[in-house]
C-alpha cells in the first residue's frame, strides 16, 4: 500500500464491506521498524492482536524480541500487552506464533520467556500469561493450583469466545498430581475456578506415551483439539504418524474420539472438491437430532466432524446441487472413521429429486458460470451440465 517503506512483515487490516485496507502495526505517526505477524481479531473488528520486533512501537524496549500489541482500531491507539511492571517491554521474547483473544478482546493469552511481567517468576523457562484489557491485569496461569511455578516449559495458549477457558501444551510434570510421562501434555486453565487440569488422557483416563502439539478450543471451550504421536489415545492406532484428536472437556475429563470422518466420491465431477461444503444431519428414523453444518471438504473428498449427539444414528450428508446421501447407522460418540460415500450429480434447485426444473435451470443458465448449474464444475454451464441431470433423471434423496 502507499507509503510502505520499511521493509518488513507488517499487519494489515482489510474491511470487505467497505473494501479499505489499513496497516495497523505502526508506530506513533511511523513505519515499524521491525517485522510484525498477525495474532488474533475481535469478532467485531475492532481489536487486532499482533507481534512485532519493532523498537518505535512508543514504549521503552530493551529486549532487541518479540513483544506482543494491541491494536484498538476505533480509537487509533496500541497498547504493549506483553509489558514489564515499569511499563517497557519485557525483558525476554513475549507471543512470538502464539496468542490468543476472546471475542470481545477483553481477555488476552500468550506465552513469554520474560522473567519480569510478573513478580516472582524464576523458573527460567516459558509460562503462558492472561491479560484482561479494562483493567491491565497479567496473570500467569501456567502455574500449579497450589501457585506453585512450573517446572517446565509452557507455550501454545488458545482462549474460548468468552474468555474464560484456557488451553495450552506444557512440558511440566508439576502442573497435576500424577503426572509422570515424561512428555508434554495439554492443560486447560478456568479463569472462573482458576484451576489447571490435565486434559490430555487416553479413553482409559491412562496418561499418554508421547508428546502433544498446538491445542485450539472451540469457541464455547466445550471441545479441545491437539496432535500427537501418541499410540494411546484411542484403540487400535497404529499407523505410527502424529494424529489429531478431541476433547469433549463439557461432559468428560477423558479423552473421548467423538470425530466421524470419511471420504465423499462425487459423481460427475470434473471441477475440485476443496471449498465445497456439505451438510451431516445424524437422524433417528424421520426425526433430525442434529444438523452439522458446513463442514469443509479436502481436495481429495476427505472431511472431519464433531458431532455433540451420542448415540445410535443414521448420519447424512448433502452437498449443493448434490442428492443427500445416508452413510448408514452408527453407534455416534465413539469415534468413527471410514464414512464414505458416493454422491450423485444434477439436484441443481436442491429440492431432493433431479427432475424436470434442473434442466430448465441449467438451459436458463446456459454459457454462464452459476456454480449450482455448473454441475460438473468445468467452469461454465454447458452441454454436460444437461447430459448429468438427464443421466440422474429421476434419482430422489436417500
Amino acid at each position: 500500500m502507499p507509503g510502505d517503506n520499511n521493509g518488513k512483515s507488517d499487519v494489515f487490516f482489510f474491511d470487505r464491506v467497505n473494501n479499505t485496507m489499513e496497516r495497523v502495526s505502526d508506530g506513533p505517526g511511523v513505519e515499524g521498524n521491525g517485522d510484525s505477524f498477525p495474532s488474533a481479531l475481535s469478532n467485531d473488528g475492532r481489536f487486532v492482536l499482533f507481534n512485532s520486533r519493532s523498537t518505535n512501537m512508543g514504549f521503552v524496549d530493551t529486549n532487541n524480541g518479540y513483544d506482543l500489541f494491541l491494536r484498538d482500531r476505533l480509537n487509533g491507539t496500541t497498547s504493549l500487552i506483553s509489558r514489564a511492571p515499569g511499563g517497557g517491554t519485557g525483558n525476554l521474547d513475549s507471543g512470538f506464533n502464539s496468542g490468543g483473544m476472546s471475542q470481545d478482546g477483553e481477555f488476552i493469552v500468550f506465552e513469554s520467556g520474560a522473567s519480569d511481567l510478573v513478580p516472582g517468576d524464576t523458573n527460567g523457562t516459558n509460562d503462558v500469561f492472561l491479560y484482561q484489557r479494562s483493567s491491565g491485569a497479567l496473570t500467569r496461569v501456567s502455574l500449579t493450583n497450589s501457585g506453585a511455578q512450573a517446572n517446565g516449559l509452557s507455550d501454545t495458549p488458545r482462549i474460548d469466545d468468552e474468555g474464560r477457558r484456557i488451553v495450552f501444551r506444557s512440558f511440566a510434570s508439576n502442573l497435576v498430581e500424577g503426572d509422570a510421562n515424561g512428555f508434554s501434555d495439554v492443560f486447560e486453565y478456568d479463569r472462573h475456578t482458576r484451576q489447571v487440569k490435565l486434559l490430555s488422557r487416553s479413553e482409559s483416563a491412562s496418561q499418554l506415551n508421547n508428546s502433544v502439539f498446538d491445542p485450539i478450543v472451540n469457541r464455547d471451550g466445550a471441545m479441545v483439539a491437539f496432535s500427537s504421536f501418541a499410540s494411546n489415545v484411542v484403540p487400535s492406532d497404529t499407523n505410527g504418524f502424529r494424529d489429531v484428536f478431541v476433547i469433549r472437556t463439557n461432559t468428560n475429563p477423558a479423552l473421548s474420539s467423538p470425530t466421524i470422518t470419511g471420504k465423499l466420491t462425487f459423481r460427475d465431477y470434473v471441477g475440485s472438491t476443496q471449498g465445497l461444503r456439505a451438510t451431516f444431519q445424524l437422524k433417528n428414523g424421520a426425526n433430525v437430532v442434529e444438523t452439522i453444518p458446513d463442514v469443509y471438504i479436502s481436495p481429495q473428498g476427505w472431511y472431519l466432524f464433531v458431532p455433540t449427539s451420542v448415540g445410535n444414528y443414521e448420519v447424512t450428508v448433502k452437498v449443493p446441487h448434490w442428492l443427500r446421501r445416508s452413510l448408514g447407522t452408527f453407534s455416534v460418540g465413539q469415534g468413527n472413521s471410514g464414512l464414505n460415500g458416493e454422491l450423485f450429480n444434477g439436484d441443481s434447485d436442491d429440492s431432493g429429486e433431479v427432475d424436470a426444473s434442473d434442466i430448465d435451470l441449467v438451459i436458463a443458465n446456459f454459457g454462464g458460470a452459476d456454480p449450482m448449474t455448473d454441475v460438473d464444475g468445468s467452469g461454465e454451464v454447458d452441454a454436460a451440465d444437461i447430459d448429468i441431470v438427464i443421466a440422474n433423471f429421476g434419482r430422489i434423496d436417500d
